[in-house]
């Protein structure tokens, strides 16, 4: 006779192994939705940060340590404030094309301030972007700065017009491969609807009501992205499993159709 002790253990691998499951099943469905956009980007909340933490964690630090100039002082806190939580400028893509902008830019002659020609930059980076004025020379103090910047009006524009084409260009890159990592994790995310239903075939006695409902949530809506990037996830699926008739009791187990 079989030792309850034993018995006992095996039920409760059963369980684990399904409570791991419907984990893994979930962190699949989050790479549905990649975004250049979105969280994956986003710091920790400053909250937990020591400013100096979240002062070295930005692109104004790894500017100022690659073209070796800062921005003015009573500029650069709004700039950092600006690369901290404006929603563009607070991801990697984003920052990432912006660092190679700006060192890029840096590198030109302007026959001005180094100082004032990355404020310029930055000012046409920060108003295209938060919609707001960073630097205005009318208002500007400093005559020799003011005048700098009128001097070099036709060359900011000019930055200004590279950057938003670039910026485009550069996007248009990133969201196409992001759609093209979506496509691949939902592709993906159908063996595990194979590999939930064999385990539950087997298994009918242990899963819990709640595992189950949650898996057919959970294949529910990867069901939908596949519909919605026209991904034939019945094809994908018979490959698997290589038997029509077992396809349309997947499908029907977990109420997609």
């Amino acid at each position: 006779m079989e030792n309850p002790k034993n018995s006992n253990n095996k039920s409760n691998n059963r369980k684990w192994k399904f409570s791991k499951f419907t984990t893994i099943l979930a962190g699949a469905l989050f790479f549905i939705n990649p975004s250049w956009t979105n969280a994956q980007d986003i710091s920790i909340s400053n909250q937990t940060k020591t400013k100096v933490e979240v002062s070295t964690s930005t692109i104004l630090d790894r500017l100022n340590q690659k073209v070796w100039i800062s921005l003015p002082a009573e500029y650069n806190n709004k700039i950092l404030d600006f690369v901290q939580n404006d929603t563009i400028m607070r991801t990697r893509s984003a920052t990432d094309y912006t660092e190679e902008f700006i060192i890029k830019e840096m590198k030109k002659d302007r026959w001005i301030n180094k100082q004032n020609q990355l404020l310029f930059i930055w000012s046409k980076i920060y108003g295209w972007i938060s919609q707001k004025k960073l630097y205005n020379r009318l208002d500007d103090e400093n005559e020799s700065r003011s005048t700098e910047y009128k001097k070099s009006l036709r060359q900011i524009a000019t930055c200004y017009e590279g950057y938003k084409k670039w910026f485009k260009t550069y996007m248009d890159i990133k969201s196409a491969e992001a759609k093209q990592e979506a496509i691949q994790s939902i592709s993906n995310s159908l063996g595990w609807i194979i590999i939930f239903y064999n385990s539950y075939k087997k298994n009918i006695d242990v899963v819990k009501q709640n595992e189950i409902d949650e898996a057919k949530k959970l294949a529910k809506n990867i069901i939908t992205q596949c519909k919605k990037y026209w991904i034939d996830y019945r094809a994908i699926l018979l490959k698997e499993v290589w038997d029509e008739k077992k396809v349309d009791e997947i499908l029907k187990f977990y109420g997609v159709e």
